[in-house]
């Protein structure tokens, strides 16, 4: 995936011992350009700088029968996780988070879930189970 970015140029005109203090602030700021703006002022300088926005999007990392997924959007609906990724059968299956030892079944498949890096989910089978 190739990041995108967007640039903006920022023209400030600012005494010389404040050009740190900007650069500490907008971290994100690249200088491109310092000259002197003024003969009556020689502290004072012209800063040309560069913004850049990355529209990088960080991707959350989870887990479903300790198969792992990677997601850009953090916020996934069951039917997504339960059949998209897991292409399990929801008429069979449920989904369930693993917290620990507790478990967390989600009935509802239009149910949004916020996915947060590391979160565990299993498949539960709604068949019986034979007994021998």
């Amino acid at each position: 995936m190739r990041d995108s970015f967007h640039s903006q140029v920022v023209v400030l005109s600012v005494p010389a011992p404040h050009a740190k203090f900007f650069g500490k602030v907008f971290q994100k700021l690249s200088i491109l350009e310092r000259k002197k703006v003024s003969a009556d002022n020689p502290a004072s300088l012209l800063i040309v700088m560069k913004t850049v926005e990355s529209s990088t999007k960080h991707e959350v990392v989870f887990f479903i029968d300790k198969q792992q997924f990677k997601s850009e959007n953090p916020d996934l609906s069951v039917r997504t996780l339960l059949v998209d990724l897991a292409k399990e059968d929801p008429s069979q299956t449920t989904l369930a988070s693993k917290h620990g030892n507790e478990l967390h079944k989600y009935t509802n498949l239009d149910e949004v879930i916020h996915i947060e890096n590391g979160m565990k989910f299993v498949v539960l089978h709604n068949t019986p189970t034979p007994v021998s």
